[in-house]
């Protein structure tokens, strides 16, 4: 009840919600039993009540995420989340979620990450406790972000620094680890995922079985799930073996669904912490520079180790051995990101982080570069650093081929790892960096090739100047998506026209892609655009032509002269 209430008529201090919650000044409150109740690890953890913690998470998280209060209402809120820094409650959540002791002393994260491994019996109830413990640091992370932009703007950079410092602090930074623990693909593991492949019922039982996943709108809307009930109903009361195969197949997928559900909703909130982290912490330094807190805090190392971690989480396990040193990670267990293949709804929020720390460490770079005063201890995105980032980046779009034709959710996380490939690349032109070596081995070659070829595809839909050219909101989004990947390809394109045409990886890339048959279809796809008046394909042509004499060649044979 008070989750259903909580955001509504806020500006009032009447609302049943908030007086149970004490924010119309009550001392005897909800709030404060359920800050003692998720102080237990058992309450958080145990199959009976792991659940129940959840939703108190959420409570904790929707309290600090309310607006438009009316007066006494916000000051009961300001008193509220004062008291809960006072007792270091989200430095001591994070830590217990994410901490560990040791090496023989995994987090609760690992472990739960681990049991979607190990699961065999598809009637077992341990992934459901999973499911509400990912829910539950879910919740704790996406307040933490909350919290961290509240200390920014009150301008209190200790109390910032320290809840960083408790997810960015060397040798283990919790952050990266949580990261590498991340159950990003384990959704068909065990049991169920040999079900749901298996005796699937009718597409027209499933669709009108389906019913909305239940749980808050923001987390589930796009998640449903069969009425078991309502299926059962469409086969008649009497008992049949296609009855019971449906039955236990949609068991698996309500399963499967629900897990799909909680790793979407962990990837999404570690996404939003790590981004509120960076664009919070510029202006905390900019704030108190006089007091030396620039550059992350001193962490920028760590910043540039979890975004290449955070590229080979949507790295395909293929393509791992074909990225050769490129795939080494600084620290923790690698075991979740090898074989996993990523779900959708989990790439794409961290695609978002991707971009985000990206742009971080290029605008961090240049500003230092710039100072004017002693940038000596200030970091610098180094050549090394940036080749790294490049080749990472190209493995994650490479991989996002992996999820299938048509209009796949892959594109959309393509996209965005499309602009964050542009940004390196652009930035490594104009520091004259050398980060595609002619020593790379023909591996890195063909995901660069991969890459390109999944590239020209989606550039090869039309782009239009005006909204209206589009026939539906479809076709729109694929035009924003073909923006996206025209960007990347221009800037390869680009820096790649930088070298001498005689440079060898320029010349085997440039063979390779002007002789693929995909491409070579694309270019004639992009070449006929010119004759719809799509706004952006020219400037694509024109880095085609300029990177090598065999793309001018392409270019003439598709009709333009």
């Amino acid at each position: 009840m008070i989750l259903n209430n909580i955001g509504q008529h806020t500006e009032s201090s009447l609302n049943l919600s908030l007086m149970m919650l004490g924010l119309n000044g009550s001392k005897q409150n909800c709030l404060n039993v359920i800050l003692d109740l998720i102080n237990s690890s058992h309450f958080i953890l145990s199959q009976k009540t792991s659940s129940s913690a959840s939703k108190c998470f959420e409570i904790v998280f929707r309290v600090c995420e309310l607006t438009s209060l009316s007066p006494p209402v916000q000051s009961q809120r300001e008193l509220f989340l004062e008291k809960i820094r006072k007792i270091g409650f989200w430095e001591a959540q994070i830590f217990r979620f994410l901490g560990t002791s040791g090496p023989l002393s995994p987090s609760i994260l690992h472990e739960v990450s681990l049991s979607y491994h190990s699961e065999h019996d598809s009637e077992s109830l341990a992934p459901r406790r999973g499911n509400n413990v990912l829910h539950s640091i879910s919740w704790l992370l996406k307040g933490a972000a909350i919290e961290l932009r509240a200390l920014a703007e009150l301008n209190r950079p200790s109390q910032f620094i320290s809840l960083v410092d408790t997810l960015l602090s060397p040798p283990l930074p919790l952050l990266q680890n949580a990261l590498l623990d991340l159950p990003l693909g384990q959704s068909r593991c065990g049991a169920v995922g040999q079900i749901i492949h298996n005796d699937i019922p009718s597409k027209d039982i499933v669709d009108a079985s389906s019913v909305p996943l239940p749980g808050p709108v923001d987390v589930c809307s796009n998640f449903h799930v069969i009425d078991i009930e309502k299926m059962q109903g469409h086969f008649g009361d009497e008992y049949s073996l296609a009855k019971e195969r449906a039955t236990k197949w949609a068991h698996a997928w309500n399963k499967f669904v629900s897990r799909v559900c909680a790793f979407s909703h962990i990837s999404e909130a570690w996404s939003d912490f790590t981004m509120a982290m960076l664009i919070f912490s510029r202006l905390v330094s900019r704030t108190n520079e006089h007091n030396g807190i620039i550059n992350m805090l001193g962490k920028s190392r760590v910043v540039t180790e979890i975004l290449c971690t955070t590229l080979l989480r949507l790295t395909h396990s293929g393509h791992l051995k074909a990225l050769g040193p490129y795939a080494h990670i600084s620290c923790g267990n690698n075991s979740f990101y090898e074989g996993d293949m990523i779900e959708a709804e989990c790439g794409f929020p961290l695609s978002n982080a991707v971009l985000t720390l990206t742009e971080y460490l290029v605008e961090s770079t240049l500003e230092n570069m710039s100072n004017v005063h002693d940038n000596s201890h200030s970091y610098i995105l180094s050549e090394e650093d940036a080749g790294r980032i490049s080749a990472l980046i190209v493995g994650a779009i490479s991989s996002c081929s992996e999820s299938g034709a048509g209009m796949s959710p892959a594109h959309d996380r393509c996209a965005i790892l499309s602009y964050a490939l542009a940004r390196i690349l652009t930035f490594s032109k104009l520091q004259s960096y050398c980060i595609v070596l002619q020593h790379n081995p023909s591996t890195i070659l063909e995901i660069y090739t991969q890459a390109a070829t999944l590239l020209f595809d989606l550039a090869s839909w039309p782009v239009f100047s005006s909204q209206d050219r589009y026939t539906n909101l479809h076709e729109a989004k694929r035009g924003t998506i073909s923006i996206a990947a025209r960007s990347g390809l221009s800037s390869l394109f680009g820096y790649l026209n930088s070298f001498d045409r005689s440079d060898s990886f320029v010349q085997s890339f440039a063979s390779k892609i002007f002789s693929s048959a995909p491409i070579i279809i694309a270019v004639s796809q992009l070449v006929h655009l010119i004759s719809i008046e799509d706004s952006d394909v020219a400037y694509i042509l024109q880095q085609i032509a300029l990177l090598h004499h065999d793309g001018i060649q392409l270019i003439a044979k598709s009709g333009v002269t």
